[in-house]
């Protein structure tokens, strides 16, 4: 059985929009996001325990929410 990988050329040629460079740096935007909502902070009237967190998305946009799911 042959192996079909495609190499960073070959995406890259079909990868008008580089959702292959999106998907590899979201770890990393993940990362900045966090730092970014601990430098924010919450006013303490907001403060509470909460049980569930929505992630919305349409059409691409959703590939985070998607992607958080998968974890």
């Amino acid at each position: 059985m042959t192996k079909n990988i495609l190499s960073i050329e070959a995406i890259s040629r079909v990868d008008r929009e580089n959702m292959l460079g999106l998907l590899v740096a979201f770890p990393e935007q993940c990362k900045r996001a966090m730092r970014i909502g601990k430098e924010v902070g919450i006013p303490e009237k907001f403060k509470r325990r909460y049980r569930n967190v929505v992630f919305l998305g349409l059409g691409g946009s959703a590939i985070g929410a998607d992607i958080i799911k998968s974890y």
